[in-house]
């Protein structure tokens, strides 16, 4: 649903995949093992780090890399 809303091309996502097949959900902490990958793999541009948690939470952080 994100990739579409936000018109991602087909790559958009697969940092975030990559995590989740290597090491499974684990909760809210999965998005800090995909943001050091994401900073690993891109060291300029920006990224749009998204996390759901229980209930209904979102939150959501435009970065930038220099």
């Amino acid at each position: 649903a994100y990739q579409e809303a936000l018109e991602g091309t087909d790559n958009f996502l697969n940092t975030s995949h990559e995590v989740m097949k290597e090491y499974g959900n684990m909760s809210s902490c999965t998005v800090l093992y995909v943001l050091e990958r994401f900073l690993q793999e891109h060291k300029k541009g920006y990224g749009l780090m998204m996390a759901m948690g229980p209930g209904f939470s979102s939150e959501m952080v435009l970065l930038e890399m220099d």
